[in-house]
């Protein structure tokens, strides 16, 4: 320039901020079961990760005077994922942990099945399972933010009434 002044042009980028969505927290939820006093129930206890990757979970359930728990069976979800299922009942709390010798992600769908037997002579009732205790881990063993589980229940009708069958009488 013939003053000696020189110009530069300049450029500014502004990026805007990557907003990640928030997560979709996992969730359990135990079922429900009908069954007649003295019988054997089972109680379907289903997961879903929402959008996390879940390799190992543990819950607690808490049974009613009335129920027994039988030896939890493993869901297909985890069949698929290569995972193992085990519980451990102390008093009334079932504490009942999922777990893996593999990172592999839990998908969602059909958890464990418990057989609960129903005490003969219980009266006819619903009996509430609560769900606690939930933990979930991710595929590096890390935790990961529980969302809300469901809680169960077994219900046992009232015994069907027996109409008395009288003899007939010939006058």
């Amino acid at each position: 320039s013939a003053s000696g002044v020189t110009s530069v042009a300049a450029v500014l980028t502004v990026n805007a901020p990557v907003v990640t969505p928030p997560a979709t927290a996992p969730t359990l939820a135990a079922g429900t079961a009908s069954g007649a006093a003295g019988t054997t129930v089972n109680l379907p206890i289903t997961f879903n990760p929402g959008s996390t990757s879940v390799a190992g979970l543990q819950f607690n359930l808490t049974l009613p005077a009335g129920l027994t728990a039988g030896t939890v069976a493993a869901g297909s979800i985890l069949t698929a994922a290569g995972k193992s299922i085990s519980s451990n009942l102390s008093g009334n709390t079932l504490t009942v942990i999922v777990f893996g010798l593999n990172q592999t992600a839990i998908g969602a769908g059909s958890l464990a099945t418990l057989p609960l037997t129903i005490a003969a002579g219980t009266a006819a009732s619903s009996l509430a399972l609560p769900v606690s205790g939930t933990v979930y881990s991710d595929p590096a063993g890390l935790p990961i933010a529980a969302g809300t589980s469901s809680n169960g229940a077994v219900t046992v009708p009232a015994p069907p009434v027996q109409t008395p069958v009288l003899p007939s009488i010939t006058i």
